[in-house]
């Protein structure tokens, strides 16, 4: 379990707090209250935008953080931009008694799962953390306090694509392990069965695995530019390719209308009834004849009729 799902899985599991306070692992301990939450960590790099949303989106009312390097501002003023009403300084509060401290990458399990009572998170928590943040900045959308533009400048893990030259014949599709690819088939005029069939990119699910491209049989995919959280959040689909297509009458495959009445592999094995052509590497190593008779076996029908059998005798 990564520290910041250890961390909302904690959250979610506790009653909200007032603050969550962010602070460094060699800075004194703050004075905070009863309902607040103190989070210590050696590095603030370890804590990203999406872990802020996500502990805001928990139920927390406001993060605060320690001022602390010039680097560490840095990391702070990226926290502050994504929901700039809730993000903010830490201002001291004494009391008597303060809240619960916790240590970034050595979250305690909560109660409720040590009594295997249910926990009932905001959002979903079983997904990776781009679908956990996603989900966050949903909440925070919600409720009218995330910077929208901001979160136009924050990139995702997924990515745009191009596809040049798409057949339509869904190897992306089964490929793609997020389902970001899928085949969408629509009535149209364009070809001459009247199909249409589209090959849809959900952006918000792309991870940028390129597993499509690599194993794409015409590499009609390539890798564009990279998107945003934003886009992600409203899980934009873009539709990569429009092809004409028809439904081979022999195996029901799904291909380019333009390739005639039968799918490739139809249409080859039609034309090659006893197997496959003699590959044209080796074709060249043998003698003409040798090649010529090869070549034109698998396309030959009437090898074993009786023009070709031995003659009898008719003594016999």
């Amino acid at each position: 379990m990564s520290a910041s799902l250890g961390l909302i899985k904690w959250l979610a599991a506790h009653d909200p707090f007032d603050r969550a306070v962010l602070v460094c692992g060699h800075h004194p301990t703050p004075f905070t209250g009863t309902h607040d939450v103190v989070i210590a960590a050696s590095s603030w790099s370890d804590i990203g935008v999406d872990t802020v949303a996500q502990i805001l989106a928990c139920g927390t009312k406001r993060v605060e953080y320690v001022p602390c390097d010039e680097e560490d501002r840095a990391i702070a003023t990226a926290w502050r931009h994504i929901a700039p009403s809730a993000v903010g300084v830490f201002v001291p509060h004494r009391h008597l008694r303060h809240g619960p401290h916790l240590t970034w990458g050595k979250i305690p399990l909560p109660r409720r799962a040590l009594l295997g009572l249910r926990e009932e998170p905001p959002f979903p928590l079983d997904g990776d953390d781009q679908q956990r943040t996603i989900a966050a900045l949903s909440v925070l959308s919600a409720r009218g306090i995330i910077d929208s533009d901001y979160a136009t400048a924050l990139r995702a893990t997924g990515q745009h694509l191009s596809a040049t030259g798409c057949t339509a014949c869904g190897v992306c599709t089964s490929a793609c392990p997020e389902g970001a690819l899928s085949l969408r088939r629509v009535s149209d005029g364009a070809s001459s069965h009247g199909n249409i069939t589209e090959l849809i990119h959900d952006l918000g699910a792309c991870r940028s695995c390129q597993r499509c491209i690599m194993l794409c049989p015409i590499h009609a995919l390539e890798p564009a530019d990279s998107i945003s959280l934003e886009i992600a959040l409203h899980s934009t689909r873009e539709t990569l390719a429009r092809v004409g297509t028809r439904t081979c009458p022999k195996c029901g495959a799904i291909y380019p209308a333009e390739e005639g009445p039968l799918c490739a592999v139809c249409s080859y094995r039609q034309e090659h009834p006893f197997g496959a052509a003699l590959p044209p590497e080796l074709a060249q190593r043998l003698p003409a004849s040798v090649a010529q008779a090869l070549l034109g076996a698998a396309g030959t029908s009437n090898r074993t009729d009786s023009s070709s059998a031995p003659a009898t005798d008719s003594s016999e």
